[in-house]
């Protein structure tokens, strides 16, 4: 048997030459030892399905007065095509590599004519049960693990071939397309309305990661504090009435993203002294009375700031600005004598009067004896 025994060529059986004249011949070509059905040629095309099986040829002599002899010819072993990569597979995946991402592996393209595809699923190289499609959704099982898919091409006449994607890294719940820890920021407010200038406690709770946190209030900032035990806690007044919406926002650190928390609401009203009081002493007349002003401290905690007018009978007599030295009591005699008993209040006006309220005492009587 002369020709190369590969699938797809042709193979020859030379019958030989005899003793006897105008000798008969005849051929029979035989797979694994078996004829092959109507192969009588003195040549044999090699089919798909023979490769990785023995082929040879049965020579028969045939003369009237002579005895028939048979001769086996070969065996030859013939040999599959290489199957080429032509595009290799991969993983095409949309989603962000987390829980619940579907992955799906193209087959490749080969040489091999009508090849048929098989895939099989594997993490960290173990083959995953039952994962034989080119699809796999992405469990929580996988998280951080490498996934990839083996896809193995068959094909008449051509060799075996198994062949892997590259492989996918699964990222965990709380890990970012960076590779970082995705952090989460929970903001909280100790109050949810305050006056004018009292401090509210916000809490930011940081799941993962150190750093610092900004607190802003409608995209200006308050304040910044550093993540300790998993928590930046800032402590301040907010800056204007109204509703001020605050959020806070984790600046990330090595290995942790960054992150924006939820938003609180706070509202903030207009302040006013606690109190307002006048003290006004009996006094003789035709004399000068005296009054002792009391005013409360603002909701902050701190003195008032504004002006402070005495009304006599409904006509302001004094005024004077407050100042801190006086830690909210003012004494003073009334610049006009009197020579009967007077009905004496007292205003204070803020001197923020955009954020802050006015604010006026009882009446009281000054006897006059």
């Amino acid at each position: 048997i002369s020709g190369s025994p590969v699938v797809g060529q042709l193979l020859a059986a030379t019958v030989g030459s005899y003793d006897a004249a105008d000798v008969s011949t005849q051929v029979q070509w035989l797979k694994d030892g078996s004829p092959i059905p109507g192969e009588v040629n003195a040549t044999y095309r090699i089919a798909a399905a023979d490769a990785g099986h023995a082929i040879s040829a049965k020579i028969s002599a045939n003369k009237a007065g002579y005895t028939s002899v048979s001769t086996m010819v070969g065996p030859v072993a013939v040999s599959a095509l290489p199957t080429d990569v032509l595009v290799p597979p991969v993983i095409a995946a949309p989603g962000d590599g987390k829980v619940g991402t579907l992955l799906t592996a193209s087959g490749g393209s080969y040489t091999a004519a009508g090849a048929t595809l098989a895939y099989q699923w594997t993490a960290d190289g173990v083959p995953i049960a039952g994962a034989v499609s080119n699809s796999l959704t992405v469990k929580a099982e996988y998280a951080g693990q490498l996934l990839a898919c083996a896809v193995t091409v068959t094909a008449p006449g051509y060799e075996r071939l198994q062949i892997s994607t590259a492989p996918y890294e699964v990222r965990s719940a709380n890990q970012s397309a960076s590779g970082k820890t995705t952090a989460t920021v929970k903001l909280a407010a100790s109050k949810k309305s305050v006056k004018y200038g009292v401090k509210v406690k916000f809490t930011a709770t940081v799941s993962t990661g150190t750093g610092k946190v900004v607190f802003k209030a409608g995209g200006a900032e308050l304040g910044t504090a550093k993540v300790v035990d998993k928590a930046a806690v800032l402590n301040v007044p907010l800056p204007d009435l109204g509703t001020a919406k605050v959020t806070a926002e984790y600046g990330g650190d090595d290995t942790t993203e960054a992150a924006a928390s939820n938003s609180v609401t706070v509202k903030v009203a207009k302040a006013a002294p606690a109190s307002i009081k006048v003290e006004a002493l009996a006094f003789k007349k035709n004399t000068k009375p005296k009054v002792t002003v009391t005013v409360g401290k603002m909701p902050s905690g701190k003195y008032a700031e504004g002006t402070i007018k005495v009304y006599v009978g409904g006509k302001a007599v004094a005024s004077y600005k407050t100042q801190v030295s006086w830690n909210g009591v003012k004494t003073l005699v009334l610049p006009k004598k009197y020579a009967k008993s007077i009905k004496v209040k007292a205003k204070f006006t803020p001197a923020d009067t955009a954020h802050f309220d006015s604010v006026t005492s009882k009446t009281v009587t000054a006897k006059a004896k």
